[in-house]
Order: structure tokens, then C-alpha cells, then sequence
């Protein structure tokens, strides 16, 4: 039976409720933390054990491969600056490390501008959403809702994600560039102001 685990960097680790302190190893990259079963975050032994929300400021990362999470995480680091292409490329690269790492396909999705990827993306998202956390589940939905135009949906999956993880600086960062770019800045910087008062 394959094992998969969830890989993200260290600080994330160290905050959930899910790892213990034993689990990180000292040089500021972490052990793999083993699970029977479908993907499972932070240990979780199924995907409806109970979520980390409210319990840690950043949405799980679950992937079987800690390359395409020091992947994800590089093309997250792009996207911040703007880098786009090179956050594109991390993101591809990220997905043939794992297949089936529904975040990567859902980032995928957000930004390329090649319609075949796009679809290719939300399918291997969507598919790939099987398998992770509730919150994972949300972005995936967010970004699958807003590619086909269902912007009702997009956004109740958007803000419920945030309602789980109003800290996550790279969802409120996406969430303030999407109403900046589809709502106008008003929102966005509505956004943004609720994010600094945190």
C-alpha cells in the first residue's frame, strides 16, 4: 500500500496539532511522518479526521513527495513578486514530482493563461481533491469556481476558506488580487485591511 504523508516547511509544521515536536528535525526541514491509507495531513489517519482550522495559521500542504513541496512553496515565493512564469514552472514541476497534488493544480489553474492547461489543471485538481484536507478541498473549489464563471460559488468557497485560515497570508494575498481584478480596489483594499488588523 502506497504511504503518503503531508509535506510543508517547518514553521508550518511546528504550529499544528498534528505533529509533534519530535517529528521536525533540527536542521529546519522535517522528517516524514508515515500514514496507512489515502493522503493524510499532519498524520491524520483519513481524510475526515478533524481539521487544523483554527489551530494553525497556514492551509495544510499535502502532497506524497517533499520535492514538489519545496517546489510549491518556491512557486508560492514567485507568486508573491509576481514572477509569474517562474511561479508557473515551479508548480508544473511540482506536478510531476506528485501527480495528485491538488494545491499545485489548483495554484496551476489561478494563473496560467493556456486554456489547455487550465482545463487540465481543474480536472487534476478536482480529481486530485479527493484525498486532502477540508480546507484544501475549499481552494480547490474556489479556483475550479472562478475558471468556469460560477463566481457565487468561487466566492462562498473563498470565504469559507478564510473563515478557516484568516491568517494565511498567501490566501489573503489571492483573495485581495482576485476582488482587486474582478471587483475592483475598494474590495481589495477592504480585504487587505482586514487581514492587517489579523
Amino acid at each position: 500500500m502506497d504511504q503518503s504523508v503531508q509535506h510543508a516547511d517547518s514553521s508550518r509544521l511546528a504550529r499544528s496539532p498534528y505533529m509533534e515536536p519530535r517529528d521536525l528535525a533540527g536542521n529546519g526541514s522535517f522528517r516524514r511522518v508515515a500514514a496507512s491509507g489515502p493522503k493524510c495531513a499532519f498524520g491524520q489517519t483519513s481524510p475526515s479526521a478533524p481539521s487544523p482550522a483554527g489551530n494553525s495559521d497556514q492551509l495544510p500542504v499535502t502532497t506524497s513527495s517533499p520535492e514538489a513541496a519545496k517546489l510549491f512553496e518556491e512557486g508560492l515565493r514567485f507568486s508573491r513578486d509576481f514572477h509569474v512564469e517562474q511561479a508557473l514552472g515551479k508548480w508544473r514541476e511540482a506536478t510531476r514530482k506528485d501527480p495528485e497534488f491538488a494545491q499545485a493544480w489548483a495554484y496551476l489553474l489561478r494563473l496560467t493563461n493556456d486554456p489547455v492547461e487550465a482545463k487540465q489543471a481543474a480536472e487534476k485538481a478536482q480529481f486530485a481533491s479527493q484525498h486532502v484536507t477540508p480546507g484544501e478541498k475549499l481552494l480547490v473549489k474556489w479556483m475550479i469556481s472562478r475558471h468556469d464563471g460560477r463566481f457565487v460559488d468561487a466566492i462562498a468557497a473563498m470565504n469559507d476558506l478564510l473563515a478557516m485560515y484568516p491568517r494565511d497570508t498567501d490566501l489573503n494575498f489571492g483573495a485581495a488580487l482576485w476582488l482587486l481584478f474582478s471587483q475592483g480596489v475598494r474590495s481589495s483594499c477592504q480585504v487587505r485591511e482586514a487581514c492587517a488588523r489579523g
